[in-house]
Formats: C-alpha cells, structure tokens, sequence
C-alpha cells in the first residue's frame, strides 16, 4: 500500500491505528516529518493510551513531552523506550513493542495498561494476544493468560504454539477437557512431539484416564529414549493403576537415565512403602530428599517411612517440612 493510498484512507477514517502509525513512520523516513508529525497528533487523539504514538513523536521532535514523562516517570525506562527500533524482519515497531520493553524491566502494572490499551485499538493483532497471554502466564496469572491465547487461536487457528500455551494455563487451572482440547490441537498441527505428548498425557492422567495417559507417556518414550520424564511418569501412572512390578520398572529405568532425577526416587520410594519393603522405601526417600530438598513430596513419604518405623520426632519433623513447602508453593501434586 503506498503513502499517497494509506492517507486517502486515513482521511476516510478507514484504517486501524497500527496502519496510522506505520504511515505516519513513512512520511517520516520519507524526510516529511511535519506531515508525519500530524499524522502523529491524529493518532494519539484516536488512541491516547497508547504509548508508541508519543515515544515516535519524541524521536521527531527531539525533545521528551511532558504526557510521556508524566506516563513513564523513570528517565531510563524512557530512554530503552525511545531506543525501541524495528528488529530484524521488521518493517515497523510493532505496536506492542513498548509494553514488551515496560514488562522486561520491572513495569508490570504499566506494562499491563500498555497492553490493555493496544489491544483495545488493535482487537485482531495475533502476536499481541500472544505476548499478552505469556505475560500473564509467567505472572501465574492463569485465567487471564487462557483468554489470551484463546484470543490467538481464535484469530490464528493453526498457530500450534498458541494451542500448546493455551493447554498449559488450563492444566494450571485444572480445566482437563479444555487442556486435553487444545494440547490434541497442537499435536494435530505440528506432529508427535515427546513434550507434547507428555503434556497431552499430564491432562488425561489428571482427567483420568489412566490407560490413555500410559499411551501417551509411551509414545514419548519411543520418540525420546534418553529422557527420563516419560518412564517416571509412565512409573506414576502404574502406580495408580496397582500395577507396582511394571511401575517398579519403569521408575528404574528414569533413575538410569538419571540418577539425580528426584521424583522418580520418591515415587519409587513410595512404591516400596506399598510393597512393604520400609529399609528400600527409606533408604530411596532419603536419597530424593537429599538431592531435592525443595521437592514437598519426598517429604511427605519419609516422613510415613520413618512414621511406620517408629521414628516419629524423624516423622514429625519431616510432614512439618511438607507442610511448609506446599503452603509456599501452592502445589500438593507433584509435578
């Protein structure tokens, strides 16, 4: 589209406002910055809460207005601001470039703002919803990163990553169906991955469907053989299936892979407590807690161990450390 045709829209009132502010970068870079200054000003009138519009026409201008600093107080948040320039492949600063930018550096709240107002002007900007759904989800801010990427795949039905982001908010909320749905999109769309399919598995084990969940979690270990995840989690869902000598199997296989990996340590602790055998569960219990002291879990089953052995300051001091830990994580199922 060129200058002279994006203008006559702009003066219909036909275009969006990204497509004014890329117009408004092209009168500039064309040397007409009164033209593009305007251009600017009309913008910022359409879209006032919107920060690219202003850090662009700071960069014409040479000279900081007092809306932007009284937006962006902190003379170093503004200066990485203003520095944002189109990356490789980019013809524009993308529109969600300074939310981005405000987020990196610590701005949530006005990271947030920044977003929110985009997307208000911008509704069918694809990577947007993508950058804003990641933003919520590494703020564990779940249900609010689900709507996102359902806002992504909504407007980009075979973006396969979207899918997969949109399945793990959901295994946060719990929601199976809605995890399981959109994990079968993205294996749909990019083929049989092993994290996928783990992931894909996690959802039907948690449903459950433990039979369909083992399949997964096998096929993930023929496409990976040298991760231990897929044998653990196959070992766990033995388990609950009581079939103890496959999980026991299965559990050993992890560990020989990895010797460090401390969940599959305590679950083959835990297999032993229910076979029975308290000096294997015990001497395995330790193991995981002395390599994962973090990990609740190991916690809770030394702590059974010691408690069946008689050793119950040991006991008490360890489901006290259990405790502790889930109240600050929030997790009680292992992960």
């Amino acid at each position: 589209m060129t200058v002279l045709t994006l203008g006559l829209l702009l003066l219909l009132g036909q275009t969006s406002v990204p497509a004014g502010i890329q117009h408004a970068e092209r009168l500039w870079r064309s040397g007409k910055v009164e033209e593009a200054r305007s251009e600017l000003l009309k913008v910022r009138e359409r879209a006032p809460g919107v920060l690219l519009p202003l850090l662009l026409l700071a960069r014409i201008e040479g000279s900081e207005s007092e809306e932007l600093v009284r937006l962006v107080p902190d003379a170093r948040t503004r200066a990485k601001l203003l520095d944002s320039a189109p990356m490789e492949g980019e013809d524009f600063v993308p529109i969600e470039r300074p939310a981005i930018v405000l987020a990196s550096v610590g701005e949530i709240d006005r990271a947030l703002e920044e977003y929110r107002a985009v997307a208000a002007v911008d509704p069918g900007n694809v990577d947007l919803h993508r950058h804003l759904g990641n933003f919520f989800f590494k703020g564990s801010r779940n249900v609010e990163a689900a709507e996102a990427f359902e806002k992504a795949v909504a407007l980009e039905p075979k973006d396969a990553g979207s899918w997969g982001q949109l399945g793990s908010s959901a295994l946060r909320l719990q929601w199976w169906d809605k995890a399981i749905e959109a994990f079968e999109k993205a294996r749909d769309l990019e083929g049989q991955k092993p994290g996928g399919l783990l992931a894909l598995g996690y959802a039907y084990e948690r449903k459950p469907d433990l039979e369909k969940a083992l399949s997964l979690y096998k096929r993930a270990s023929e496409l990976s053989p040298s991760w231990p995840q897929p044998p653990y989690r196959m070992g766990r869902t033995l388990m609950k299936l009581n079939r103890l000598e496959e999980a026991e199997r299965e559990l050993k296989r992890a560990l020989k892979i990895d010797t460090t990996h401390a969940e599959a340590r305590c679950f083959l602790g835990a297999l032993y407590l229910e076979k029975q055998d308290l000096s294997s569960a015990t001497r395995e219990l330790e193991r995981a807690v002395s390599s994962s002291p973090q990990y609740a879990k190991a916690h809770f089953y030394l702590g059974q161990a010691y408690l069946r052995a008689g050793r119950r300051d040991e006991a008490r001091a360890e489901i006290a450390k259990y405790e502790e830990l889930t109240r600050e994580t929030g997790e009680v199922e292992p992960p």
